[in-house]
């Protein structure tokens, strides 16, 4: 289920009125939402939405799991594929991974360019995101500080369309 448009509109309007607080700009949300004329048909879409979140952080728990097990985030494997006689179902389990949202097992080539594609593109607003946060931290951004109040402007944005990706760059200018 696609968020229904009037409670994107309460949502974008209560994070407009409260831009630094999550808290009261959730709470103004909410009580735009609960007058909603059609409060009650919507509550059962967004449960089913946050069942389905539910059920996609599971997977990504298994994932990061299925990674620890096989070596990943700096520890040797449990398993030596060399030396193990668990190997083959290890590697039967590795087709569960999730990748893209589908079993990895089950993609396929074109399948699997589009997730390539998908994947490339979020690391790279990861890395940017990363980056502009590094570059605000070297301005003097310090604990306590907000960004607002030590770095100028002009100076954010120019920074800002500098670090942007090639392609993004140009479009933002």
């Amino acid at each position: 289920m696609e968020v229904p448009e009037p409670i994107r509109r309460a949502v974008a309007a209560a994070d407009d009125r409260h831009p630094s607080c999550v808290d009261r700009a959730v709470e103004l949300a909410l009580r735009r939402i609960t007058e909603l004329p059609d409060y009650e048909s919507y509550v059962a879409g967004l449960v089913h939405n946050a069942v389905r979140e539910l059920v996609h952080a599971r997977r990504g728990q298994r994932n990061t799991a299925m990674r620890r097990e096989q070596g990943e985030y700096g520890r040797p494997a449990k398993v030596n594929p060399l030396l193990s006689a668990a190997v083959s179902g290890a590697y039967e389990s590795v087709y569960l991974y999730r990748l893209g949202g589908a079993v990895l097992g089950d993609l396929t080539g074109e399948a699997l360019e589009q997730v390539a594609r998908s994947e490339e593109e979020g690391a790279r607003t990861k890395l940017f995101n990363a980056r502009l946060a590094r570059w605000c931290l070297a301005q003097g951004v310090a604990e306590g500080r907000r960004v607002r109040d030590v770095i100028p402007e002009k100076k954010l944005a120019a920074a800002f369309r500098r670090l942007l990706p090639e392609g993004q760059a140009a479009a933002a200018a």
